[in-house]
């Protein structure tokens, strides 16, 4: 029997997958992809929640799924989380694994953390055979997988796969939902893996036939098509030490303003803030949209004044996020352009000139009211989840209200007005980072 979450016949990865038939690509638009993620067959309810000592309120959460009569399965999980103040652990461990069922059938990507919380309870209670401990575990790496974090999906599912063989052994039919997850998985790593080392290389050679050719006339007509297919790919961040390898070669043979050297440029500063930014630090939403201005700003045919001072602008982003290895690396690229307005403002933040249409924070003075978001990146440069990192110390109510109002807008421009291959990214689309489009 396929163990996990029965989500009305609906499998977890169905919901994460768009139905809107996706735009026909441009035939001039490089693109790298990786394998996606098939979608999973339909799950079913959680064995262990099917025993004749199961809770009513249970049962009905469980029919009223089967019936894809979801607000009432909401109401009964919320009616029966009152009911359970002197109930059991085990009447517990069922509550809060069918809210978590329920959670996932409405899209609450809490669910994730929900399934989480249930096993590491299951498993302090009793242990590698807790009842409720695979199936949480099974739901925690769906719903990862869901919101495309392929290393916790990983984790999760090979958990869930090992607790599987503990129960039924070696050879049991219903592991096939895992094996499938998991291969999908390895197969798109390894692509992705094939795909990095395919792109250093062609890079290196760039370089070689650069320092090689006195007029290298094919590689400088070769870059932009070469760059463009490197912002579309998934291993752009990857990238980051080639290209500045690379752009060091042109400004070496032709000079630092030879208009050659400004896409690799652009794109050696964007590939090194997306390997910069990689990690679980917090991120001021102010400056992921003023970085992505800055950096989708510099043109080709910008005069050198205004190219250095864009650079140093880019710079000082990085220097007020606390990135300041990436800063003074694109300061020395803005210092090398010698334009002593734009250098005169290295390492002054304060000295940004920040567009009107930009917010200065998440804050409302005549509130006294903030909200600081926390925004973690992967190494690919995919945003991969945005928290709450910190509230108003005054919990103004109006002021809340206004932070919360901003915290949605900010979720609603990193999911909804992505673009990939130049047409709206669906919820099936990874949302890249360098492709990512802001609201005003």
């Amino acid at each position: 029997m396929l163990l996990g979450v029965l989500l009305g016949g609906v499998p977890l990865l169905a919901a994460a997958q768009a139905t809107d038939p996706p735009a026909a690509r441009a035939a001039d638009t490089p693109m790298l992809t990786v394998p996606e993620v098939a979608a999973m067959p339909p799950l079913e309810w959680p064995e262990c929640l099917v025993r004749p000592d199961v809770h009513p309120q249970i049962q009905a959460i469980e029919a009223a799924l089967t019936r894809n009569d979801l607000a009432d399965a909401q109401r009964r999980v919320a009616a029966h989380t009152l009911e359970l103040r002197d109930a059991t652990p085990q009447a517990r461990l069922d509550a809060q694994l069918a809210a978590a069922v329920v959670m996932a059938r409405a899209g609450n990507p809490q669910a994730r953390q929900r399934f989480a919380a249930v096993a590491e309870d299951a498993a302090a209670l009793n242990g590698l055979h807790a009842p409720h401990l695979l199936s949480a575990r099974a739901g925690e790496g769906f719903m990862a997988l869901r919101q495309g974090d392929a290393l916790a999906a990983e984790d999760a599912l090979r958990s869930a796969l090992h607790l599987h063989r503990m129960r039924y052994g070696l050879h049991d039919p219903g592991q096939a939902v895992y094996l499938q997850a998991l291969a999908t998985l390895a197969d798109g790593a390894a692509a992705e893996e094939q795909v990095t080392v395919l792109m250093r290389r062609q890079l290196a050679l760039q370089r070689r036939q650069l320092l090689a050719d006195e007029a290298a006339t094919g590689v400088l007509e070769a870059l932009p098509a070469l760059i463009e297919t490197l912002r579309n790919s998934t291993v752009f961040a990857a990238m980051a030490e080639p290209i500045g390898e690379l752009r060091e070669a042109v400004h070496t043979k032709l000079g630092n303003d030879h208009p050659a050297g400004v896409p690799l440029l652009i794109a050696d500063a964007h590939a090194s803030a997306l390997h910069a930014i990689a990690s679980e630090g917090l991120w001021d939403p102010r400056h992921l949209r003023e970085a992505y201005r800055l950096m989708t700003s510099l043109d080709i045919d910008m005069p050198v004044v205004d190219r250095a001072q864009y650079l140093v602008d880019v710079g000082n982003v990085w220097w007020l996020a606390g990135h300041r290895a990436t800063a003074l690396a694109v300061f020395k690229v803005a210092t090398d352009l010698k334009v002593p307005s734009a250098t005169e403002r290295l390492g002054r933040p304060e000295a940004l000139a920040w567009p009107s249409g930009t917010p200065r924070a998440l804050t409302d003075a005549a509130a006294e009211g903030w909200l600081r978001l926390g925004i973690r990146i992967n190494p690919r440069g995919d945003v991969m989840r945005v928290t709450d990192a910190a509230m108003s110390p005054r919990q103004d109510p109006v002021g809340v209200a206004r932070a919360r109002a901003w915290q949605s807008a900010v979720r609603r421009a990193i999911w909804r007005p992505a673009v990939v291959d130049g047409r709206p990214a669906t919820r099936k689309d990874m949302v890249i980072f360098d492709r990512f489009v802001p609201t005003p």
